[in-house]
């Protein structure tokens, strides 16, 4: 149940500091999943302080990771963009 709350923090951290700060993107992205992963890191320092057998939150890091640097890198490719231009053409309701 924490891994699933842990996805939340991004998007309504996102809107907090871009209405309240002005802080928009890369910074905006940047600093979300700075603290999206600090938690998890300190979650995991937690388990390996308290001795906790069970290793779910490496494996959430790991995943985060995983999700968050074609945020930085996928937007450039010439494939990206021409399936966003595909899409942005589609006739949807």
């Amino acid at each position: 149940m924490v891994c699933a709350a842990l996805t939340l923090i991004d998007p309504i951290l996102a809107r907090i500091i871009y209405v309240h700060a002005g802080v928009d993107y890369p910074h905006l992205q940047v600093a979300t999943y700075l603290v999206v992963d600090a938690i998890v890191l300190a979650l995991i320092a937690n388990d390996v302080r308290h001795h906790h057998k069970a290793r779910v939150y490496s494996g959430l890091l790991a995943l985060f990771v995983a999700t968050q640097l074609p945020t930085f890198v996928l937007y450039k490719l010439p494939l990206w963009e021409a399936f966003a231009r595909w899409y942005s053409a589609l006739p949807l309701p």
